[in-house]
């Protein structure tokens, strides 16, 4: 993600059980799982039938169904099509997935300021632009944890700074600045979605529902929200989450493609039951990718 992580501190924790690990992030505990250090941990990656010996567990990272295994049987789950994996890789992914996560929570302004300082040695213009016009490492951080926020690498940090300095001065609120910046990272947000074909699979609103959602759109001081009332709001997530399921049933990820004007709002929306999906505007396609309409809201 191009994110800079700080230095992984670890502690001994009585509170916890044998052999059970926690990770916290600013303090706060994010992920918890216990291991079985004699053991294999044999992942079902792929919908396998086939039920192996030992003791039934969920993958931590991805919530994948799992089992503990002993080592002589780990040859026999690899050939059934089983991803089987030690101890030290099983904290190793939970680690690396929550650190993605969470990334927003993880940048500071410590982060931030190597970041620019990085930058400064081949672009000393564009840091000197973004001084002179009076953009802090304050207000580079919340671009870049909202991009982070909904898993856009932050790796291509020249493009995205340059974008925070041609709209940052006009822009009303973070939020619309950071759609303006998404959306001058459209070739790299299209190439995280589409297929080798660059065929982007996504559900859309039909034209009536986008029309009332536009129509709902009410802008703040920060950032646009749907003015809707419980009942539409719960129609409204309950048919989008339909569109999802058929969606991942076909094999599919979960993208819905809205209006630029929309985009932001609906995600607030929601970002809480499909933490997953993606949300996309029609000004993140670059010319040169296709949409593949598999689902209409």
């Amino acid at each position: 993600l191009g994110l800079i992580v700080p230095q992984i501190r670890i502690t001994d924790n009585l509170k916890l059980q044998p052999d059970e690990y926690q990770i916290k992030i600013n303090g706060v505990p994010v992920g918890k799982y216990r291991l079985r250090p004699s053991k294999y941990l044999a992942m079902n990656t792929s919908g396998i039938e086939t039920e192996l010996e030992g003791e039934k567990t969920m993958e931590p990272a991805f919530g994948l169904p799992a089992v503990w295994i002993d080592d002589e049987y780990r040859e026999k789950a690899e050939k059934k099509g089983f991803t089987v994996v030690d101890n030290p890789s099983v904290i190793a992914t939970h680690l690396t997935e929550l650190i993605k996560r969470n990334a927003h929570e993880i940048l500071g302004r410590q982060e931030v300021k190597q970041i620019i300082d990085n930058v400064r040695k081949n672009n000393q213009a564009l840091v000197d632009e973004l001084k002179d016009k009076g953009i802090s490492v304050g207000y580079v951080q919340k671009v870049l944890q909202q991009l982070l926020l909904e898993g856009i690498s932050i790796r291509n940090i020249v493009r995205i700074l340059e974008l925070v300095a041609d709209f940052g001065p006009g822009a009303k609120n973070i939020e619309l600045l950071t759609e303006h910046v998404r959306s001058g990272l459209n070739r790299q947000i299209c190439e995280m979605f589409a297929d080798e074909a660059r065929n982007i699979h996504a559900a859309i609103c039909s034209t009536e529902l986008e029309s009332e959602l536009l129509e709902a759109v009410v802008e703040t001081d920060s950032g646009n929200v749907l003015n809707l009332g419980p009942d539409a709001l719960k129609t409204l997530i309950d048919n989008i989450g339909r569109a999802f399921r058929e969606m991942r049933d076909k094999g599919f990820s979960e993208i819905l493609l809205v209006e630029p004007n929309l985009r932001s709002a609906l995600r607030k929306v929601l970002q809480r039951s499909y933490q997953q999906a993606a949300i996309i505007s029609a000004g993140e396609i670059a010319p040169d990718y296709n949409i593949d309409i598999i689902r209409v809201v």
